[in-house]
């Protein structure tokens, strides 16, 4: 009785495992052919097992029928002005591209190059999830006019120099969530972030670069940036040399070894740097740097400058909050609009011979401001220092756009302590201050002094800023 019992569950557990054989999906066979891809659109995987004599044509599925490299996808894209997508991203590990067979990658003109998770219907994800490693010591990435590169992590991982890892001389090129890592696995190797020749016009827009052995990023053309973080290079954050027009909306240049942002000159177009104040602070922040947050000038430079910069918060750098350079024979057009400078090493603002500040033929009426509603405070050295350049000497004039104490008001304070100036006057300098806000209310020791050569007036001062907001 008990055999034939044993026998019975034996034969029961047979039939279960014959069940649950038959009820597993058999496993998908590699296809023999590639189905023809008659879209342009191109994908990529890394991380795919190839198939030995399977050509692949960059359809999306079977994942054995995507291309291997990017390289491969750019090559049909480029052909139609088609679109690249990478795959290969699982959760927590990024999908990278290490293997493609020479460097730089050509995004050619009116090409895209992109990524995509399944899960993700509208194809956006962080930079981060796919990444090329550059091992050729030659730019990663070449773009063409109206090319589009999107979220994609860049790695320096090459032994030999670069110029830059990227390369930008055509119109019309769109780049957004990069990151670009300059360190590496090597060190820093790649000089330049993103060059940008004078030929280019870019925006530019959430991307990170850092690491790289030079400049952050060389605007030589167009430009526009926009929440672009540039940190930790071994030259300055962003250097802007061109004669095209450049606007810069709230920028994160931190911790460059030079300076945050350097202005060469802009012909007689204009660069415009602003920030976003939803709060106390700004969204804009140039700060940590080992030279200048800003600086305006380079005596080796030929072209004139025109630029506006408002509503950053520019602190801790080495030397100055923000320097103007002595314009020498050029045009320096510089204008300053609600600025909060402080605790930089050297003084907040140094200003060479500039057009800056209000001219007298606007002291009746409200004129356009061009040094208005800054704070300077708790800088090292003296808060905001006029230099005439010496010579004849150089008129500033200094006011409220209002000509009344209100929030057009410059504001300077936080600096009696120190044994420093508010505002001081040099190199033969002739400032004149209205309507502004001292620490002790314009009458004060230390609230301005000037040098032998140099006069200052300062009258209707507002309202004394004895503690620091």
């Amino acid at each position: 009785m008990a055999a034939r019992g044993l026998g019975r569950l034996t034969g029961v557990a047979i039939l279960i495992v014959i069940v649950a054989l038959a009820a597993s999906p058999a496993a998908a066979k590699p296809p023999k052919e590639c189905p023809k891809n008659t879209s342009k659109e191109f994908f990529a995987n890394p991380v795919v097992d190839r198939v030995k004599g399977l050509k692949p044509t960059g359809v999306s599925k079977p994942a054995e029928c995507t291309f291997p490299t990017l390289s491969a996808a750019l090559k049909k894209a480029n052909r139609v002005e088609g679109t690249v997508i990478a795959k290969g991203y699982k959760p927590g590990k990024t999908a990278v591209f290490d293997k493609e067979p020479a460097f730089p990658l050509v995004v050619g003109n009116r090409t895209t190059l992109t990524t995509y998770d399944d899960p993700d219907p509208n194809r956006s994800i962080k930079a981060g999830h796919y990444a090329v490693s550059n091992f050729s010591g030659s730019p990663t990435l070449d773009l063409g006019e109206g090319s589009v590169v999107h979220d994609f992590t860049l790695l320096d991982d090459s032994k030999k120099s670069a110029d830059a890892s990227i390369v930008c001389d055509q119109s019309g090129v769109d780049l957004a969530d990069l990151k670009l890592d300059g360190k590496g696995k090597k060190g820093t190797r790649i000089v330049t972030g993103i060059e940008m020749e004078s030929e280019c016009s870019a925006k530019v827009t959430n991307v990170e670069i850092e690491g790289f052995a030079g400049d952050g990023i060389v605007i030589g053309g167009e430009a526009t940036l926009d929440a672009v973080t540039v940190e930790g290079n071994g030259g300055n954050g962003v250097v802007v040399d061109t004669t095209n027009a450049v606007s810069i909306n709230n920028p994160h240049f931190v911790q460059n070894a030079n300076h945050g942002l350097m202005v060469e000159g802009t012909g007689a177009a204009s660069l415009t740097v602003t920030g976003d104040r939803p709060t106390l602070r700004s969204l804009a922040e140039i700060s940590g740097n080992g030279g200048d947050g800003v600086h305006v000038g380079d005596p080796g430079a030929t072209g004139d400058i025109h630029a506006s910069i408002s509503d950053q918060d520019i602190f801790e750098n080495a030397a100055a909050g923000i320097e103007v350079e002595d314009q020498g024979a050029r045009t320096y057009e510089v204008i300053l609009l609600d600025n909060d400078v402080f605790t930089n090493s050297g003084n907040g603002a140094l200003i060479g011979p500039s057009h800056i500040g209000q001219s007298t033929e606007d002291t009746g009426t409200p004129g356009t401001p061009t040094f208005a509603q800054n704070k300077f405070h708790n800088n090292t050295l003296n808060q905001v220092v006029f230099d005439g350049g010496g010579g004849s000497g150089f008129t500033f004039e200094i006011d409220s756009p209002t000509h009344q104490c209100d929030a057009g008001a410059n504001a300077v304070y936080s600096y009696v302590a120190k044994q420093v100036f508010g505002i001081f006057a040099q190199g033969n300098a002739n400032v004149i201050v209205r309507h502004t806000s001292f620490e002790g209310g314009g009458t004060g020791l230390n609230d301005f002094s000037y040098q032998a050569g140099s006069t200052m007036s300062v009258t209707n001062n507002c309202t004394a800023i004895t503690i620091t907001p």
